[in-house]
């Protein structure tokens, strides 16, 4: 396996968590996640510190299979510090 974008949000707004359930994932198989947050608003770039936070909750027994929970929250400061979150997954079977 590899590294892949699994989700996209086109704008998460100040302060705003977003949460996304993700699965079939197998009994053998291990997943890790990474966000790439990017500004998402028309203010200059150098306006804004762009931050996001990402937390991966515990996983859950699903009818498919393995399912993970997670959380993106935007804590971006500046004016309309509107951003846009790549999800990224880490997989590996084992």
């Amino acid at each position: 396996m590899g590294v892949q974008e699994v989700f996209r949000w086109t704008q998460i707004g100040p302060q705003q968590t977003v949460d996304l359930f993700l699965h079939p994932y197998g009994d053998n198989e291990f997943a890790s996640f990474s966000i790439v947050p990017t500004l998402a608003s028309n203010v200059p770039s150098a306006a804004v510190q762009v931050k996001a936070q990402l937390t991966v909750g515990p996983t859950h027994r699903h009818v498919d299979g393995v399912a993970y929970s997670i959380s993106v929250q935007n804590k971006s400061i500046g004016p309309q510090p509107y951003i846009a979150v790549r999800l990224l997954e880490f997989a590996q079977s084992f």
